[in-house]
């Protein structure tokens, strides 16, 4: 018997303020690479996701919520 590929796991993320602007969007839907993905790791992927935007930056000086 075959077995089914793992579902990948993903998020949602809201963007608000600066990081809006910088994306371009109010929120996304993020697929994530691995599971289990440490949340510690987010600012990495969404970085590379948008890599002419500043949002290295902006993230640094954002606060951040998980809602579980």
């Amino acid at each position: 018997m075959a077995e089914t590929p793992a579902t990948p796991a993903s998020i949602t993320v809201l963007y608000f303020a600066a990081a809006s602007t910088a994306t371009g969007r109010a929120s996304e839907r993020v697929e994530l690479p691995a599971t289990p993905f440490p949340l510690a790791r987010l600012g990495e992927l969404l970085v590379q996701r948008y890599p002419k935007a500043d949002l290295a930056s902006i993230l640094d000086r954002s606060q951040w919520s998980v809602e579980a």
